[in-house]
């Protein structure tokens, strides 16, 4: 095999190798930029014979431009990474500071408005719309909350509760406070009767209630009057599985994969009319995902939707 000298474009390629943008390989092999080449000492050797005196510096005017390349692309996507890294921290921080100044002029319009249902004054038509004013601030209140709890779950600085909780009594929470909703649309919730049972595990309490309280509010939300909301569940010791099933709109297809994005909502729900931010199933991941579970959604656009909740027991 001839012999294959070390150029000055080998030399400069394995000086730029501690940047991670080429390695020389010992053996014979020569790395250039993993991503793009990888070509073999007995390669060249064979192409220097063919192609005659000239061949090396054929390749090293190759191998220079391909580095040159690599080095430009990887500066490019750096910087693009950085921007998008900056985008988010600044849109999380908005996100944050927003949802803060929210909170006190939402808690005093909450208690004034408590104190106006409790008037014996009010007619039944001025009670309803004070009731349905209350009940929308609340959401707020609830929203902005759940922000504040993402947006710093995002940032690394919460700490996950260890609680030990009955899982049967914190699915029955969910759905009675959500039983009202469910009513108004003569909508029946089936729990599964195993869920009765002491079954317990180990997560934070709060967190998880808010998946739940998620989960079966938008089952309520999208499903169709006088239809039914099954939560079933499975006991399989090291995990817990848990899904939520509705007859409601389903999601397209091409959009089940979107699902859990932030502000993201399928076109069917948008055209619905429905009030939603799209904020709460990446919520619910980010939860799921925060106590080393999984959630996936199956779906059937005008059918239904089941979303299934996968989480480790923890006891």
């Amino acid at each position: 095999m001839p012999s294959i000298r070390v150029s000055g474009t080998e030399r400069f390629l394995t000086t730029l190798s501690g940047f991670g943008l080429v390695a020389v390989g010992v053996g014979g092999i020569l790395y250039v930029n993993r991503l793009f080449m990888k070509v073999d000492a007995t390669l060249l050797a064979r192409i220097h014979a063919e192609l005659g005196f000239n061949s090396l510096l054929i390749i090293d005017i190759l191998i220079g431009t391909l580095t040159l390349f690599s080095l430009i692309l990887l500066i490019t996507t750096t910087r693009a990474r950085h921007r998008e890294r900056a985008y988010i921290e600044m849109k999380s921080d908005f996100v944050a500071i927003a949802s803060h100044e929210l909170r006190t002029p939402l808690a005093a319009v909450r208690w004034s408005l408590a104190g106006l249902r409790s008037s014996t004054g009010l007619s039944e038509e001025a009670r309803t719309v004070v009731d349905d004013i209350y009940l929308r601030i609340i959401g707020l209140i609830e929203l902005t909350s759940t922000f504040l709890q993402s947006t710093a779950a995002d940032h690394g600085v919460v700490q996950r509760r260890n609680d030990l909780f009955e899982i049967g009594q914190l699915v029955h929470e969910s759905v009675m406070h959500l039983q009202a909703s469910a009513l108004m649309k003569k909508i029946s919730i089936d729990v599964d009767p195993s869920l009765e049972t002491r079954v317990s595990m180990r997560g934070d309490r709060q967190r998880l209630r808010l998946v739940f309280d998620n989960l079966i509010s938008n089952a309520i939300k999208y499903s169709r009057e006088n239809s039914t909301i099954s939560v079933r569940f499975s006991d399989q010791n090291a995990t817990k599985i848990f899904s939520i099933t509705d007859q409601g709109m389903g999601i397209p297809k091409a959009e089940i994969a979107d699902v859990f994005t932030g502000f993201r909502r399928a076109s069917n729900a948008e055209r619905s009319g429905k009030v939603g931010t799209g904020f709460g199933l990446y919520m619910v991941k980010n939860i799921v995902e925060f106590h080393g579970g999984t959630i996936t959604c199956d779906s059937i656009e005008g059918h239904g939707t089941t979303f299934t909740v996968t989480l480790p027991s923890g006891v």
